[in-house]
């Protein structure tokens, strides 16, 4: 089962957008043009008038930005469902 099961759709949602949120602008763009509007990376270097291999390596480093940030807020979140199972004990 994967730590995201238990949560709700709301918090889901919460997590994704916070952990968009927290890219920089121009890795943040790459990613909503790749993974949320399907462009392909020839598509989002023709719209941001960029070359092919920028594309590559912004989408690189925001997969991996996107991983390691959904990666704290899910260990965040299963430390407050913890908390919240145990009584509200640290």
């Amino acid at each position: 089962m994967s730590p995201d099961a238990g949560m709700s759709a709301e918090e889901r949602d919460r997590m994704v957008q916070s952990a968009i949120d927290s890219l920089s602008p121009t890795l943040r763009e790459s990613l909503l043009l790749a993974y949320f509007q399907r462009l392909t990376y020839a598509q989002i270097a023709d719209e941001l008038g960029i070359p092919l291999g920028t594309v590559k390596s912004r989408l690189h480093a925001a997969v991996a930005g996107f991983a390691k940030r959904w990666r704290e807020l899910s260990a965040k979140e299963a430390g407050v469902e913890a908390r919240e199972r145990d009584g509200g004990a640290a």
